[in-house]
């Protein structure tokens, strides 16, 4: 249950990053509908989850050796902390949405959508480094003590937020289409801002308990 609630809060700690997908998911839903953002949040979360395994298949290699383990502790509670003053940097900034719906698009397929989500994600700059820096050091924080299928449990609570998130968020910011707009963005911001800060104390604190007790 622990690797569970680990990778489900890992998982909205990527989602609730704002990024150029998240914002496409938001500016698609109120111009065309929740359908065409729900297939877009849908590629975006299969190219999160091919990050998060590629990240664990990489570490795997090379979690033995000490040095790869001090880098990742150092470091990533370093970023984790950068991370928290981006994302509350970010709350008090004052962004737009372009809410003109693209009247040449509106019959784009599913599969496009669905493309154009999976390729915003996996072709973000950001998200690679997050799964390069604070999503490797949470996975090794995380997984190193536990058997192969012990991670499957890691993975569901991961996918699970992610599967939620691409569903829900399309439905309730056109339910709140009158709310929506910089005032959301903030929240997602901060929201991000209060996880980044707690998983940079969860690296920390496993670094210092296994490198150096």
């Amino acid at each position: 249950m622990e690797l569970f609630m680990v990778g489900f809060v890992l998982s909205a700690s990527l989602c609730f990053d704002i990024g150029v997908a998240n914002v496409a998911v938001i500016q698609t839903s109120l111009t065309r509908g929740t359908a065409p953002g729900i297939y877009m949040g849908l590629g975006a979360t299969t190219s999160d989850l091919l990050y998060a395994i590629l990240s664990l298949v990489g570490l795997s290699l090379l979690l033995n050796n000490i040095y790869v383990r001090y880098i990742l502790w150092i470091g990533g509670s370093l970023v984790l902390v950068y991370m928290t003053y981006l994302m509350l940097k970010d709350a008090f900034k004052q962004r737009s949405l372009n809410l003109e719906a693209d009247n040449s698009k509106v019959k784009r397929s599913i599969y496009k959508d669905y493309f154009k989500g999976f390729t915003l994600t996996a072709s973000s700059p950001s998200g690679f480094l997050w799964f390069a820096t604070v999503g490797g050091s949470i996975i090794s924080a995380t997984i190193k003590n536990h058997s192969k299928i012990e991670i499957f449990y890691f993975f569901g609570g991961f996918l699970l937020f992610n599967l939620l998130w691409s569903l829900l968020l399309p439905i309730v910011v056109k339910k709140a289409e009158h709310l929506v707009g910089s005032k959301i963005l903030n929240i997602f911001s901060f929201i991000a801002a209060i996880i980044f800060l707690y998983f940079a104390g969860h690296v920390f604190m496993d670094g210092y308990k296994n490198l150096l007790n």
